[in-house]
């Protein structure tokens, strides 16, 4: 296949994410040692990539010693798992944000158990130069969290529930979904900042979730909401 004509957007691309990811700090765990060097060495100017490695083992090490912004991971690895590998990474260092890239669709449980860890992006792996990789960036930078279309059916439960959640709860959650401050969405919904932190308060209790991202990957697993095709949200 010819790429040619996509030579510009794809380096429109590249520009995005570096404003995207300027002064972030970054691992890199991939199974594909070409994937790991294009990356590494093509990174945007700002971005500073303190770490990469090829095993889950590696991986889990690298993060611990650099305490990076953000840990790129695949699912396949040289030796070991990308998704058990973001599942420890959140459970030790909930602080660091995890985009994992996915090739092998299969893996229904492991997928699932990233989700439900915390992870903030799972990305489709070949749709990485696609558009797909900077709308994860672009809802990784806002606070939220994203989960590639192609991958729903896979990471989803079979049956969703609304855990409880009420109506407006949802809705604040759905806001949160989309990077949006409490503030934020207390403008939008017209109440107050103080209201917004008590319907998020009474989400991380339902859910059972540690933090704001953690509720929001728990709701996607659950499927209680979920991006439209134009990057909002619905219920």
């Amino acid at each position: 296949m010819d790429f040619t004509p996509f030579l510009a957007h794809w380096r429109e691309q590249h520009a995005l994410a570096g404003q995207l990811l300027a002064d972030c700090s970054l691992v890199f765990c991939l199974g594909h040692r070409g994937l790991l060097l294009a990356l590494c060495t093509g990174a945007p100017e700002g971005l500073r990539v303190v770490g990469a490695a090829t095993t889950e083992a590696e991986g889990l090490r690298l993060v611990a010693e650099t305490r990076p912004c953000l840990l790129v991971a695949s699912d396949q690895l040289e030796q070991g798992c990308g998704s058990a590998l973001v599942v420890e990474v959140k459970r030790r260092h909930p602080s660091v944000r995890t985009l994992l890239l996915v090739s092998q669709e299969s893996r229904r449980a492991r997928l699932r158990a990233a989700i439900e860890a915390g992870c903030e992006a799972v990305l489709a792996e070949a749709r990485l130069g696609q558009g797909a990789g900077l709308d994860a960036l672009r809802t990784l930078c806002g606070g939220g969290s994203y989960l590639d279309a192609r991958l729903r059916s896979a990471a989803g439960s079979a049956a969703p529930s609304r855990a409880g959640l009420s109506p407006r709860e949802l809705e604040v959650l759905g806001g949160v979904m989309q990077g949006e401050t409490n503030e934020e969405i207390a403008r939008r919904l017209f109440v107050s900042r103080q209201t917004i932190k008590t319907h998020m308060a009474n989400v991380l209790r339902k859910l059972e979730a540690r933090d704001r991202a953690h509720a929001v990957a728990i709701a996607v697993h659950r499927g209680l909401v979920d991006f439209s095709p134009s990057g909002g949200w619905h219920q």
